[in-house]
């Protein structure tokens, strides 16, 4: 990935079609999964709110807010704070908000696994679920 001094711009020129996407999804998900922080989960945030729909966020990184954190997460952070009655954020570490939940990322041994896709063969949805996912998937 070439990370350079125009990638805000590029992120910028990209957000207008960015934001229609999201709001295209976000209308037509059963679920709304956001990763923060990043730029489109703070995005996200933002739409979700604007909308009236219910999140959980999967905050992936540092739980507090810590001197050198940038201007995004920083108001990632306090957006992720709004509405905690419908908004609630897995957090690794204790909690420091009402809304924040503990959560450690799942590790699963391969019984569990195939125990899990036996179980998962024999449930019957009504419907099949919508859902939308907002953040990066970095390797």
């Amino acid at each position: 990935m070439n990370v350079s001094a125009l990638s805000p711009l590029r992120r910028l020129v990209r957000m207008p079609g960015l934001v229609v996407a999201l709001l295209r999804i976000i209308r037509t998900s059963d679920f709304i999964l956001l990763r923060s922080p990043s730029h489109y989960g703070l995005v996200g945030a933002i739409l979700v709110r604007l909308l009236g729909r219910q999140t959980i966020t999967k905050w992936a990184g540092e739980n507090a807010p810590y001197e050198a954190e940038r201007i995004p997460s920083r108001l990632n952070r306090r957006i992720e704070a709004t509405f905690p009655e419908k908004h609630c954020v897995l957090v690794y570490g204790p909690p420091k908000a009402p809304n924040q939940i503990p959560f450690i990322p799942a590790l699963m041994s391969r019984a569990e696994i195939r125990r899990a896709q036996e179980l998962g063969r024999s449930r019957i949805m009504a419907r099949p679920g919508k859902f939308c996912a907002s953040g990066g998937l970095h390797r």
